[in-house]
């Protein structure tokens, strides 16, 4: 593992971590972007998401960050893949032209309605759940 991404007891690979990491990086971006992030990923922390979203805030790049409290690592829940896609969705209608359908006319049918990442607003950071 040190061989792939750098050992950080070492100048070389610091270096080499740096090179790769994504907040070093932000810089080099400069189309809108979509970080998704699940609260409860073993993986990628959401502390690691929130200073990635930070430096391209820093850098005043344009970045939607919605966070999925009952998601981990993946989105497995299919209300929370509904979401996430019509997120998307939405950022390439804007940035890219074309259309986009509006979140409020996806509301899965459902015997008592649940508010959900499905039916919260494309512009919210974070998707509630009540």
């Amino acid at each position: 593992m040190i061989r792939a991404i750098g050992d950080p007891d070492t100048a070389a690979g610091l270096d080499l971590m740096r090179a790769r990491s994504p907040v070093h990086r932000a810089g080099g971006i400069r189309a809108p972007l979509l970080i998704a992030q699940g609260a409860t990923a073993p993986r990628v922390k959401q502390a690691e998401s929130d200073q990635r979203v930070a430096a391209l805030d820093a850098k005043r790049l344009t970045v939607t960050d919605p966070l999925f409290p009952d998601e981990g690592h993946g989105f497995v829940r299919p209300e929370n893949r509904l979401a996430l896609y019509a997120r998307a969705e939405a950022i390439l209608a804007r940035h890219l032209g074309g259309h986009a359908e509006s979140l409020r006319t996806r509301r899965p049918r459902r015997a008592m309605p649940r508010r959900s990442c499905a039916t919260a607003d494309a512009q919210s950071s974070i998707c509630p759940r009540l």
